[in-house]
């Protein structure tokens, strides 16, 4: 599972899906300085998050980037899986 979250209260998600061997990403607003910090310091040092960006998910921006990745290495897990299990035993 993939999350994104932007505040305090999107942190008990960020720890179930942490729990669950998912990936949580943060977003903030640039502009505003403090709420930079306070989201650096809520989410990303407890690392309660893989990473913090800009809320900006077109193709070639880092959330966007990081995003698509993480989709294709959740559908690349998922495939590896599969082709095991349809695997004869030895």
């Amino acid at each position: 599972m993939i999350y994104v979250g932007d505040g305090l209260t999107d942190i008990p998600c960020f720890s179930l899906i942490k729990q669950n061997q998912g990936q949580g990403f943060g977003v903030f607003n640039p502009d505003k300085e403090k709420k930079t910090k306070e989201a650096l310091e809520e989410f990303l040092q407890p690392d309660r998050v893989i990473s913090m960006h800009s809320p900006d998910y077109r193709k070639g921006k880092d959330l966007g980037s990081m995003l698509r990745a993480a989709v294709m290495h959740a559908a690349t897990a998922i495939q590896l899986e599969r082709a095991q299990l349809r695997r004869e035993p030895w």
